[in-house]
């Protein structure tokens, strides 16, 4: 095979996969479920913050152990003290 044709056909093949890449996200994007926050945001005026802007509570932070601070509260912190005085 000539350089000519191997050059011309690894062009082709990256034009055509920038067009299909441009049109699948379009796609994506068309074809995308709506957001929950406009949802909310028709249902409930309770969720607004002081400022009127919706309020969006952040997610739990995993603990250096590995699970959430909402599941913290049902754990007893068994702390092992030294007394100093004695």
């Amino acid at each position: 095979m000539s350089w000519k044709k191997i050059i011309f056909i690894l062009i082709f093949i990256l034009f055509f996969t920038i067009y299909t890449g441009y049109k699948l996200g379009y796609w994506l994007v068309d074809n995308a479920p709506s957001s929950s926050l406009v949802n909310i945001k028709h249902q409930n005026k309770s969720l607004l913050d002081a400022n009127g802007n919706l309020y969006i509570q952040s997610p739990p932070q995993p603990l250096n152990e590995g699970s959430f601070i909402n599941n913290i509260k049902n754990k007893k912190n068994n702390i092992n003290t030294l007394d100093l005085l004695n």
